[in-house]
């Protein structure tokens, strides 16, 4: 069913040359023909782009991005992609059931940059289906009250109230999805599984130093 969701790839575009462009190119890769739908902050030549200008990056914006990108598209569902992941190609196959609930993708790793070893993260919210009606009811309600854009700096900004109702989601399954930290994303640090065991490889993407030097070239 190659319809039955948008993949919607959100940005600031704080991300360097040439990591950003790969991870554009590794995305395009595996999503096959799903319709594409890209909020960036900076014109870009992927899928169907809708440029907001340089407001700023924060989750506020962050999330502004993801319910323009929900508005424009026009498929029962969405599938969010955020600009320092890397997806395997059956998160992009899964068909909800439920057109509304919140499904996240299992299993989550992290891979810093610089370091030779992934470590298992228990959800993300970038790496999820959601129905696109239901999704930006919910975005909508987050961003209530709130101005078209804020431009306060990610650090120096107030909590955003959750998005997503804690724990009511489900959870479909395949090979890892990938959250990279270059130490230029919204998110410099993220809390990873107390008991994790690092590994130095994982299933159909291989060595961890292997993949950052693909990424890097």
């Amino acid at each position: 069913m190659s319809n039955h969701a948008t993949v919607i790839y959100y940005t600031a575009n704080t991300e360097l040359e040439p990591f950003a462009t790969n991870i554009r190119k590794r995305l395009l890769s595996v999503i096959g023909d799903l319709p594409l739908i890209s909020i960036s902050q900076k014109p870009l030549d992927f899928g169907k782009n809708i440029c907001v200008g340089e407001v700023s990056m924060n989750e506020f914006n962050e999330w502004r991005q993801v319910l323009i990108g929900c508005e424009e598209a026009t498929t029962p569902f969405i599938l969010v992609a955020e600009a320092d992941a890397l997806y395997p190609p059956e998160y992009f196959e899964f068909v909800p059931t439920e057109i509304n609930k919140i499904y996240r993708y299992n299993p989550v790793w992290i891979m810093r940059m610089g370091r030779p070893f992934f470590l298992r993260k228990d959800w993300t919210e970038g790496a999820q289906i959601i129905g696109r009606e239901y999704f930006i009811r919910l975005l909508t309600t987050t961003l209530e009250g709130q101005p078209l854009w804020n431009p306060t700096p990610n650090a120096q900004i107030s909590k955003v109230k959750p998005v997503f109702p804690y724990r009511s989601w489900g959870y479909f399954e395949g090979n890892p999805m990938i959250s990279t930290k270059t130490g230029h994303g919204m998110r410099v640090f993220t809390g990873t599984q107390v008991n994790t065991k690092g590994e130095y490889s994982l299933p159909y993407w291989g060595l961890c130093t292997d993949l950052q030097k693909e990424l890097l070239i």
